[in-house]
C-alpha cells in the first residue's frame, strides 16, 4: 500500500540540496553514502514505491544504452562501487565521460571532479607533474585495485580517460606512480 498523509499533520518539510551540489560532494569527497543514496533513488524514477536495487540497475543500464554506450560488460551491484561484484570496463567509463562532455550538464559535472594535485581525494595524485591542476579526476580504490577517470586539459583540449589496475602484486604507491607516468606521457 502507498502511504497516505491525508489524516496526518505535517510538522516540517525538508528539501535536499540541488542535485549538482550533491554530485559535487559525492565526486569531490568520494562520499559513498551519497553515491549509494543517488543509486537507490534512481529506482524511484520508474516506480513510486517499493524501489529496489535491481530497478536502479535497470534504470542506469537503460539510460546509458539509450545514449549509445555499450552496457554489455557493465556489472552493477551497488551505487558506490564498493562491491567486488560490480565492474565497469574503462572503455565504458570513457564513453560515459565523452557523453557528459557533450551534454548540457558538463559544466557542473566537470566542476564536481577535484583537480589532481590540488584537491579532494586526488590532492596528491599528479602533484609535481605537468598535469598538476590540469585534470579533473575521480579516484577509486579497494584492496588490490586503483582506478582514475576524468578529463585532462592540455593545449586547449580536453581528453577523457579511465585507467584501472586490478590484482596487482606491488605496493599501491608503485601502481599510482605508473599511472601518473603514463598519463603525463600520453598527454604530451
Amino acid at each position: 500500500d502507498v502511504y497516505s498523509i491525508d489524516n496526518h499533520t505535517i510538522l516540517n518539510t525538508f528539501y535536499s540540496a540541488p542535485l549538482k551540489e550533491i554530485i559535487a560532494v559525492t565526486n569531490f569527497k568520494s562520499n559513498n553514502l551519497y553515491a549509494e543514496s543517488i543509486f537507490r533513488h534512481l529506482a524511484l524514477l520508474s516506480v513510486n514505491h517499493n524501489a529496489t536495487s535491481a530497478q536502479s540497475i535497470d534504470t542506469i543500464r537503460g539510460f546509458w544504452s539509450q545514449k549509445g554506450v555499450d552496457v554489455s560488460y557493465m556489472r552493477l551491484y551497488d551505487g558506490c562501487g564498493l562491491s567486488p561484484q560490480g565492474a565497469l570496463p574503462a572503455t565504458t567509463i570513457v564513453d560515459m565521460l565523452v557523453y557528459m562532455y557533450k551534454s548540457d550538464n558538463y559544466a557542473p559535472f566537470r566542476a564536481s571532479l577535484p583537480l589532481a594535485g590540488k584537491e579532494g581525494t586526488v590532492a596528491k595524485f599528479l602533484k609535481n607533474t605537468t598535469l598538476c591542476g590540469k585534470a579533473g579526476v575521480k579516484s577509486g580504490s579497494l584492496s588490490g585495485t586503483r582506478a582514475y577517470a576524468g578529463y585532462i586539459s592540455v593545449n586547449g583540449n580536453d581528453y577523457a580517460f579511465a585507467v584501472m589496475f586490478n590484482n596487482f602484486a606491488v605496493p599501491s604507491k608503485e601502481v599510482v606512480k605508473i599511472i601518473e607516468e603514463w598519463l603525463v606521457l600520453d598527454a604530451k
